[in-house]
């Protein structure tokens, strides 16, 4: 649907993003003590892209993120926001 109409752009990234990393609803909306922003898509020195988030029971992870959902989802939603490819270690845009 969202490559006929842009409107669905934002549904297309948060479906492919929860169930890409098999995400709980509240790590990609956030919770009173923490907000997902772009910037906890990170990419180590192993060139390994990771998402930062703060679980059940205010516990901190980091979850792997394949390079074809980086390349075919993020990048895709980044460019449609009018944002760069990729996002920056302290980007604070929300999700």
């Amino acid at each position: 649907m969202a490559n006929e109409d842009q409107a669905y752009e934002r549904t297309l990234f948060i479906l492919s993003t929860l169930f890409s990393m098999y995400l709980r609803v509240s790590d990609l909306v956030g919770r009173d003590n923490w907000a997902p922003t772009m910037g906890d898509f990170r990419k180590d020195t192993m060139d390994n892209w990771w998402f930062y988030v703060v679980g059940k029971g205010n516990k901190s992870a980091k979850i792997s993120v394949r390079d074809e959902y980086i390349h075919t989802y993020l990048v895709r939603y980044r460019t449609h926001l009018g944002l760069t490819p990729l996002p920056s270690p302290h980007e604070k845009g929300h999700c």
